[in-house]
């Protein structure tokens, strides 16, 4: 486990299972903003294809946390071949650098494509740039890709999300939901219980769909994608391959806001 530390916040990632980002805590008032479940080693293979993908991920993989999907963000849908939220967080990162507020972790997946992933605080702001290179001599499919932060219901209080200028209150039940949209670059949420809210930004160009994912009062999970949509059958004309040597970026921040902070209300 890496710890990263500002004036602000508190950071836990944990390289060696899936690069994930086990906690995010405000330092002054204690508040944990990701919800987490219960550690678990990581299996050493990546498990089933297809919709087998998905019970094996819940099973075996998810812990909670934030972390990186690639090279499919989403299901698998009517393929086969493909993994629920690909093969990013079912393997261990190396770390090559850490200074305390910057941490650079890498993956080679089992396509000799490299990852590397930046993740770095800056006072109240965390932010987490991903770059994926083809190392193969052979061209390279990227169904999708993008990030999973989960936030923790409880904790925060979450009332209602802000994006594409509007802001939409959640639905108390118990129900797992789903709302599948355009991003517009930024997303927002409004907390009831600490005395700050969350600005989420992201490059549209790169990432312009936006799932929002609700598990009961425990998590509200806010995906940034390079689709629009829930599986690879959704995918499209977003779908791109990587040639040889060639490099695919995106990033994702967290920023906490004071509830006066202009363009909220």
């Amino acid at each position: 486990m890496i710890r990263l530390e500002s004036e602000r916040l508190r950071v836990e990632v944990l390289p060696e299972h899936g690069c994930t980002i086990t906690s995010i805590v405000d330092r002054p008032s204690g508040v944990e903003l990701l919800w987490s479940g219960a550690r678990r080693p990581l299996p050493s293979d990546l498990g089933p294809t297809g919709e087998a993908s998905r019970d094996y991920f819940e099973r075996c993989v998810f812990i909670g946390g934030w972390f990186p999907m690639f090279p499919m963000a989403g299901g698998p849908g009517s393929r086969t071949d493909v993994r629920l939220h690909g093969e990013a967080p079912r393997i261990g990162w190396d770390v090559v650098h850490d200074d305390g507020t910057r941490l650079t972790t890498e993956a080679l997946l089992t396509d000799s494509v490299l990852l590397t992933r930046r993740t770095q605080l800056d006072g109240a702001k965390l932010s987490v740039i991903t770059e994926a290179c083809n190392g193969s001599p052979d061209p390279f499919e990227v169904l999708a890709a993008g990030e999973h932060p989960c936030f923790d219901l409880q904790q925060l209080g979450i009332t209602a999300l802000r994006s594409a200028g509007s802001w939409t209150p959640l639905i108390r039940d118990e129900h797992v939901e789903h709302a599948v949209g355009h991003g517009v670059g930024e997303a927002r949420l409004r907390c009831s219980k600490p005395d700050f809210d969350l600005e989420l930004r992201w490059d549209r160009e790169e990432l312009p769909g936006l799932l929002t994912w609700r598990r009961g009062h425990e998590i509200l999970a806010v995906e940034p994608k390079t689709f629009v949509g829930r599986s690879a059958d959704d995918v499209g004309a977003r779908r791109r391959t990587l040639a040889a040597g060639e490099t695919m970026t995106w990033s994702l921040s967290v920023n906490l806001l004071a509830r006066d902070s202009e363009g909220w209300g």
